[in-house]
C-alpha cells in the first residue's frame, strides 16, 4: 500500500485571502436498499484572523439517534513565520461528548526555514511521550535523505531511510530502506512521472522489495482540467482499479478567494512530491468503486463542499418534494418525474457548473426523460411550477 513518511503529506497552495470560508465537507453514503443517499460524514473547519486552519472537528452520524457524533479534533499551532509547528489530535469520547487527547505531532525548522525534524508524541500517563522521529537533511534546499526512528522497548531505534532522486526542480523517486541486523534493506520505492509541459504528477507508481525484484502495489492516475485543478484520482491495487474520486470546480472563482484547510501547511519546504490539487473553488466529489468481476464504476458516496457566504449551488435537498417524485437517483439512462397532480411544470438539469444540459416541459402526471447522453457525475434539477421552484441534486452512475 501506499507509504509516505510525515513530510511526504504536504500540499502546498499559495492563497490571497478573501473573506469566505470553506466551512465543512459533508459526505454522503449511498444506500443502494433505498436507492438515496444518507448522512455518513461532516468535518468542519475554524480559521484565525490570517486564514490559518485553528481546528478541525469529525463528526459521524449516528442515525438510530438522528444526530452527529464526535470522532475527532485537530488543533494547529504555528510559529510567528507561518509554519505550522504542531498538530494535537483528540478522538471523541461518546458517553460523555469530551474530548480525549490522542497523539501530537511537532515540526522543527532549522535556520533556513526549513522542516528538520518531525516528532511524535503519544498521550499516557497524563503526559506526552514520543513514539516516532524523523531526521531530514538537505543538499541546499533539495531534500537529500530522512532518518526514521520508532519506539522499541522503551527508547527510539533507527528503523527506516528514505533517498530522494530528483529531474531538475522536482522529485523523480524515493525509496525506502529498512534496518534489519545492522544491515539496510529495500523496503519501497516510489515513482512519480509528471507531464512534460504542466510538470503535474501525472501517475504514482509504489512498489515493495520482495527480495528479488520490485512488485507493483499501488497506482494512482490523476487527470487534470485546463485550470490544472485535479477532476479525477484513480486508484489501482496490484494493477487492478479499486476506487475513483471526481472532483467538480466552479470554474469562474479562483479558490484563492476562500479560506481553506488546503492551505494549513502552505510554509512548508515544497518537496515536490505532492501537487496543488485545486485552484478553482471546488464544489462536490464524487466517490465510486470498480467491480472487478462486472468491470463496472458504480457510485458509493459523495461529498459536497460548503463556504460561508456562498454555499454550492444553493440547494437544499430537505426541501418539500411532495409535489413531484424524482426516480431513481442515482439514475442510470432514465429518470422519472411524478407529479402530485397535472399542471404546468419545467425541468432543467444542469452540471455543477452551471450549464443547462436538458431543459423539457413535464406535460402528464407520469413523466421520463433519457439521460443516457449524461457523463457519471453530480448534477443538478430544478423543477419549476406555477407556485413552487425546488432544486435537488442528481448522481448518474
Amino acid at each position: 500500500m501506499k507509504r509516505f513518511v510525515f513530510l511526504m503529506l504536504v500540499v502546498f497552495v499559495n492563497i490571497t485571502h478573501g473573506q469566505e470560508n470553506l466551512d465543512f465537507k459533508l459526505y454522503e453514503t449511498y444506500n443502494e436498499g433505498s436507492n438515496s443517499f444518507i448522512n455518513n460524514y461532516k468535518e468542519l473547519y475554524t480559521y484565525n484572523t490570517k486564514g490559518q486552519l485553528i481546528e478541525t472537528i469529525g463528526l459521524n452520524w449516528y442515525e438510530e439517534q438522528d444526530t452527529w457524533i464526535n470522532d475527532y479534533k485537530e488543533e494547529y499551532f504555528y510559529d510567528d513565520k507561518g509554519n505550522l509547528i504542531s498538530t494535537v489530535l483528540y478522538y471523541g469520547v461518546s458517553s460523555t461528548e469530551k474530548w480525549q487527547l490522542y497523539t501530537k505531532h511537532d515540526v522543527v525548522f532549522n535556520d533556513q526555514n526549513l522542516s528538520s525534524q518531525f516528532l511524535s508524541y503519544g498521550w499516557k500517563n497524563s503526559k506526552w511521550s514520543l513514539t516516532y522521529k524523523e531526521e531530514v537533511t538537505y543538499i541546499g534546499t533539495k531534500i537529500d535523505r530522512i532518518l526514521s526512528y520508532v519506539l522499541n522497548d522503551g527508547k527510539l531505534e533507527l528503523d527506516m531511510r528514505f533517498s530522494f532522486e530528483y529531474a531538475g526542480n522536482f522529485v523523480l523517486n524515493y525509496i525506502g530502506e529498512a534496518l534489519n541486523n545492522g544491515s539496510w534493506d529495500l523496503d519501497f520505492k516510489a515513482q512519480f512521472k509528471r507531464n512534460s509541459k504542466t510538470n503535474k504528477i501525472e501517475e504514482e507508481i509504489w512498489e515493495s522489495w520482495n527480495g528479488y525484484a520490485w512488485e507493483n502495489d499501488d497506482t494512482y492516475i490523476y487527470k487534470v482540467d485546463e485550470n490544472l485543478n485535479r477532476v479525477e484520482e484513480l486508484f489501482s491495487y496490484n494493477d487492478v482499479p479499486y476506487d475513483k474520486k471526481e472532483f467538480s470546480f466552479d470554474k469562474a472563482i479562483s479558490i484563492s478567494k476562500f479560506y481553506t484547510p488546503f492551505n494549513k501547511n502552505k510554509n512548508f519546504v515544497d518537496l515536490t512530491v505532492e501537487d496543488v490539487r485545486f485552484y478553482n473553488k471546488v464544489l462536490t466529489e464524487v466517490n465510486s468503486s470498480y467491480d472487478e468481476e462486472t468491470k463496472s464504476w458504480s457510485v458509493s458516496s459523495r461529498g459536497t463542499y460548503h463556504y460561508s457566504t456562498d454555499p454550492p449551488l444553493g440547494i437544499d435537498d430537505n426541501q418539500d418534494w411532495s409535489e413531484v417524485v424524482i426516480y431513481p437517483n442515482p439514475m442510470l439512462n432514465e429518470i422519472n418525474f411524478k407529479l402530485k397532480e397535472k399542471s404546468p411544470a419545467q425541468v432543467s438539469i444542469f452540471d455543477v457548473n452551471g450549464r443547462l444540459i436538458i431543459n423539457e416541459n413535464l406535460d402528464t402526471i407520469q413523466n421520463k426523460l433519457n439521460v443516457d447522453m449524461l457523463q457519471s457525475g453530480l448534477y443538478v434539477c430544478q423543477v419549476k411550477m406555477s407556485n413552487k421552484l425546488i432544486r435537488k441534486h442528481l448522481v448518474k452512475k
